[in-house]
């Protein structure tokens, strides 16, 4: 997740710094050249090797430009994903490349497809069309673009932060529905006693959880949503 040189991750320091550190300027460049110059940014992830991650779709509603926000959601919908996240503007972290490209008057999304570091051809093929058609629904390529009309929305995100350090141990895996108060995972000392247990505090998608082993104090083990057929916006 971090820069072996400055130990910070690059995609929560935006908008950067001309002068910082290598991460810092990485981001600053990116920032100056690249999205101040644009009309729309895409901020493309990938789950890691230790996540398990479902291939979804975020974009920030409730903007000062309500405009932005509403040209962000049509580029949500135009990549036809199956689960789409709302999230409210300056509702959490501001050092997100897309928040600060909303800050900058840039319409953005940000998105997760991919995970555990596999490449899997299908998901790739899947990717290429989800581009290619958010560039006709700009008009940046001639064609009929597609909407996609009946997505899922994830409401009320729910993470699950671990309070110790040492093995955990999921009991859930993405994309399983759980109930309110069901056991998720644990956290087990380097000995095998149970340290910490994980209890879901919706019913709700599991969207994404760790596998670990390792995990440290702090660290984001398990993450759930609510499940709807409209956004909460």
């Amino acid at each position: 997740y971090r820069s072996p040189v400055d130990k910070k991750d690059l995609h929560q320091v935006f908008p950067g710094n001309k002068d910082g550190t290598i991460t810092e300027r990485i981001a600053y460049t990116i920032t100056d050249k690249i999205i101040k110059k644009s009309d729309y940014y895409i901020d493309m992830h990938s789950g890691e090797f230790n996540e398990q991650v479902c291939d979804f779709v975020s974009y920030l509603y409730d903007c000062p430009n309500a405009d932005l926000c509403n040209k962000s959601k049509k580029l949500a919908l135009a990549t036809g994903n199956k689960y789409l996240i709302p999230y409210r503007f300056n509702s959490g972290p501001d050092n997100y490349s897309d928040v600060s490209a909303i800050q900058l008057g840039v319409a953005a999304l940000f998105l997760v497809w991919g995970d555990s570091g596999i490449v899997k051809p299908e998901e790739l093929e899947l990717c290429k069309k989800s581009i290619l058609n958010v560039m006709r629904t700009i008009k940046m390529l001639e064609g009929e673009a597609i909407i996609n009309k009946h997505p899922i929305y994830l409401t009320e995100q729910k993470t699950l932060t671990g309070n110790y350090s040492g093995i955990f141990y999921p009991l859930v895996k993405k994309e399983q529905y759980v109930r309110k108060g069901m056991l998720l995972g644990y956290t087990t000392d380097y000995f095998g006693n149970i340290l910490e247990e994980f209890v879901s505090p919706i019913s709700g998608l599991v969207f994404a959880v760790y596998n670990g082993p390792t995990i440290n104090k702090g660290e984001q083990a398990v993450f759930v949503a609510k499940v709807n057929d409209e956004s909460e916006e």
